[in-house]
């Protein structure tokens, strides 16, 4: 399983669930240097929600690293929030070989978080999110139902998700343990 593997599943899960997504292929390793540089990994349509994505995938749980969204990539979420629109960046863990743990972050709680100085979701409080059930497990048979996407959609973590689940100044809070 790879990054490939994931936007796929979201992908499948837009497309099952009556919708239409398109992914944007990151070129072969050779043409890399030569190519334009893609915007993010997909977007898709479903029951009137659009939506745009950027996909990372880990094999273990840890942290999720602000850093590995390249600068194209922040800019071009960035600019779809301004104009009102929907950009996740989808974070999946490979969990036991068998399925993935996905979790989608609105791109403003991206921006908002690294503003405050913060450089990562850490490993910590994505087990929290977890334990308070703002993630979606794809369990063998389940990866591309249409009941899948819906939660997807209904566990996006978004600035008030996050100040909800950590406290008050949640954010603010995340960036002075990160100073201290």
């Amino acid at each position: 399983m790879d990054e490939s593997s994931l936007n796929n599943l979201i992908f499948n899960m837009a497309v099952q669930a009556s919708g239409f997504a398109s992914k944007i292929p990151d070129p072969p390793q050779a043409v890399a240097m030569m190519s334009a540089q893609r915007p993010f990994d997909g977007f898709g349509l479903v029951d009137g929600y659009s939506f745009y994505w950027e996909g990372k995938f880990d094999k273990a749980y840890g942290a999720m690293a602000f850093s590995r969204l390249a600068e194209h990539q922040h800019e071009n979420l960035s600019a779809i929030k301004r104009n009102k629109g929907n950009a996740w960046v989808v974070w999946g863990v490979w969990e036991n070989r068998k399925y993935f743990d996905v979790w989608v972050f609105d791109y403003a709680l991206v921006e908002k978080m690294m503003a405050s100085g913060v450089k990562s979701f850490k490993k910590k409080d994505l087990e929290i999110l977890k334990e308070k059930k703002f993630f979606t497990n794809t369990m063998k048979g389940r990866g591309g139902t249409p009941s899948v996407f819906q939660d997807l959609r209904d566990k996006i973590i978004t600035v008030e998700v996050w100040n909800e689940v950590f406290g008050t100044g949640g954010i603010m809070a995340q960036a002075k343990k990160e100073k201290d």
